[in-house]
This record gives C-alpha cells, structure tokens and sequence, in this order.
C-alpha cells in the first residue's frame, strides 16, 4: 500500500523535502559524465592501430581509463581486470582481449590475482 507524501496522517515520518534534495544536489555539484573522453587525435589513432577481433570500445576505455588514473610519479597503471570484466560485461576480456592488444598500443606486465600493470605503448603519443 502506497501512502502519499504529504498526507495528513503521515506526521512528518520522512524527512524528504524539496529543499533537502535541491540542497543536496548544490552540494555535490553538477552531475559527472560516465562516458570516457579522449582527445581526437588519439581516439583516431587508436582506430587505426586496434587490431581487428578487439572491440574498439575495450581499447578507447582502457586509454581513457589510463588518462584518467595515471600517477604523475610513474607510466605504469595497475589494471583491475575483474573490474573490467563486470564494466564490459563478460568474464572474456581478462583472459582473451588484453593480449591480443599490440604492446605499440598497450604494453602489459602480468601480476595474477586479478590484476596487471599496463602503459601505452610507444606508438600512442599523449599531448
């Protein structure tokens, strides 16, 4: 059974009020963009060098993903391959797509438990 809101005999049990959430929503900020971004050239680039049988969204969100997390103190990234498997949706990116990815694109060290070290590689030029 649904209750409204603002019904009289609700006596004020939620505390939800306009004013809270608008509150709220000034306080967090202006909502964040998911989608990964990369500069043109390099998304361009990155189309021409992904291999055929790799999806070009795996790469273009591996690059994005590097961009945004990189320490300045290294080149190296460690990469949460589990995580990524539930990002894409498949446990097959783990063990299929980042080794078929040519170290020009993404230069890989394996670690195991889940996880890797990975830098762009040579031909990726960042501006």
């Amino acid at each position: 059974m649904q209750i409204p809101l603002f019904a009289p005999t609700t006596q004020g049990q939620w505390g939800l009020r306009f004013d809270s959430f608008l509150a709220q929503a000034l306080e967090l900020g202006p909502l964040r963009k998911n989608e990964p971004e990369l500069p043109p050239a390099l998304a361009e680039r990155l189309y021409s060098l992904t291999p055929k049988g790799v999806p070009l969204e795996m790469v273009t969100t591996l690059a994005a993903y590097y961009l945004a997390k990189k320490l300045e103190d290294s080149d190296w990234m460690v990469l949460p391959v589990v995580n990524f498997d539930a990002y894409f949706g498949t446990t097959s990116f783990g063990w299929k797509y980042p080794k078929q990815i040519p170290e020009t694109i993404l230069e890989r060290v394996e670690t195991g438990f889940g996880l890797c070290r990975y830098r762009l590689g040579k031909a990726i030029v960042i501006e």
